[in-house]
């Protein structure tokens, strides 16, 4: 007989805000930088299926949350964190540094795997 194993958070959403847990205190907490409050969700909200995540800043949201989506279309779950701890970097650097010098320095130092090469000049 096999077992069915209960998981440990109900939603998408519940495991996605955990790991935005995991990451924030691993990479951000113990380099003392500061992250935003964040809602994080699955959807599609721009770009199309091409999108793997998207990070919409505190100046979109009437209470000033960061929303972070992540493509629905992503399973392994160590793509969706790698996913994540991009969107993540956005929510730190803000809405203007995009993927200009200041994030791909951030992401290599946190060996993000979803985060483009840093820009050669």
């Amino acid at each position: 007989m096999a077992r069915t194993r209960t998981p440990k958070h109900a939603t998408r959403e519940e495991w996605l805000l955990a790991g935005a847990a995991l990451l924030g205190e691993h990479f951000f907490g113990s380099r003392s930088l500061a992250l935003p409050t964040l809602r994080c969700s699955c959807g599609f909200p721009r770009g199309g299926r091409k999108v793997l995540g998207q990070c919409w800043h505190e100046e979109t949201s009437d209470d000033g949350t960061v929303a972070v989506f992540i493509s629905p279309r992503l399973s392994e779950p160590v793509r969706v964190l790698d996913v994540l701890l991009h969107e993540m970097i956005h929510a730190h650097l803000g809405s203007k540094a995009k993927h200009g010098v200041r994030f791909a320095r951030l992401a290599t130092e946190l060996a993000c795997w979803a985060s483009p090469p840093p820009p050669t000049r």
